[in-house]
């Protein structure tokens, strides 16, 4: 094969893990408000059967389960904040930085988040997160209690200081994408190679 076809043949292997990640954000999205809504249902019948037995006639509940759909707000955030980190391994090869720099993870999920907006797949009660919110998510998706399956493991590395890589581990890469996200890991505990790589992100 020629520098070229493998240049296109990887470019089109990252094209469509991106496809694949964007589809898995809608996803989310989809089972968030499916969920939601279940419960939801099961908690208002439940409501009006003991008002029923209390007061003899059953009023419209208003209980909603606040604490579900919170859980699928953020665990959207971290997926986003995963692809973010994604993202610029696939295009640059290089790690990202939560809010600093117009390619930083906080600028990828406004980003995202308006399209999504635009889309009409964003659920119309969520309220696009601030910088904070991002910026503990992203935490998250380095964050092994949140991914307890290990076969599912953080997704994001943290580096320190800001700084995410995608994580060097075989459920997410293989051959030299692998080999090359284990130099980078271990090429950023050296000062000299940090502020090479941070030269490249400016």
């Amino acid at each position: 094969m020629s520098e070229g076809q493998e240049r296109l043949t990887k470019f089109f292997y990252e094209v469509r893990k991106l496809h694949e990640e964007h589809e898995q954000i809608l996803g989310a999205l989809q089972e968030s408000q499916r969920t939601a809504a279940f419960y939801q249902d099961h908690f208002q019948r439940a409501d009006q059967v003991m008002t029923a037995v209390k007061q003899g006639h059953a009023k419209t509940p208003r209980f909603k389960p606040d604490f579900l759909e919170n859980e699928r707000y953020l665990r959207t955030i971290r997926l986003l904040a995963k692809r973010a980190g994604f993202a610029q391994w696939n295009s640059k090869h290089l790690p990202i930085h939560v809010t600093q720099g117009p390619e930083s993870i906080y600028v990828f999920v406004k980003e995202e988040i308006r399209k999504l907006i635009s889309m009409g797949k964003w659920p119309r009660k969520w309220t696009p997160p601030g910088k904070r919110t991002i910026e503990r998510r992203a935490q998250e998706a380095a964050d092994v209690k949140y991914w307890p399956d290990p076969e599912e493991p953080p997704p994001l590395l943290g580096l320190g200081g800001g700084y995410y890589m995608p994580n060097p581990h075989p459920a997410y890469f293989e051959g030299e994408a692998l080999q090359r996200l284990k130099e980078l890991s271990e090429g950023w505990q050296n000062a000299d190679f940090r502020r090479g790589v941070k030269r490249r992100l400016r």
